[in-house]
């Protein structure tokens, strides 16, 4: 399990790759077991690089067996199909529907 600074470490890291790709990332941590993405918004990127920036923050997740949660705008079936390209699902303990919520891959 990672410890929590070096957790906020290795998300203060990849908020800032998103930063200089031209992505708005900020992230927050759910106790010892998952990421919320509490803002990502392509400000003044490359098209691409909001990918690019959630590509990355899922990798970090998946290497260290975290869930990462978001909120999507309820009634937003785009951005709700956006988010289910990287594997998110309508969480099912929640009753919001836009709540969504991607487990880690199984390590190999």
């Amino acid at each position: 399990m990672i410890k929590r600074k070096t957790l906020d470490r290795h998300l203060d890291r990849i908020e800032a790759e998103a930063n200089a790709l031209g992505v708005h990332l900020r992230t927050g941590i759910l106790g010892t077991t998952g990421i919320t993405i509490e803002t990502i918004e392509r400000r003044s990127g490359k098209p691409g690089t909001g990918a690019q920036t959630m590509f990355a923050l899922c990798t970090f997740a998946d290497a260290e067996q975290l869930a990462i949660s978001v909120y999507a705008n309820e009634g937003h079936p785009t951005l709700i199909a956006y988010y289910t390209q990287f594997g998110f699902e309508i969480d099912p303990d929640k009753c919001d529907e836009a709540m969504l919520r991607r487990l880690p891959l199984p390590q190999s």
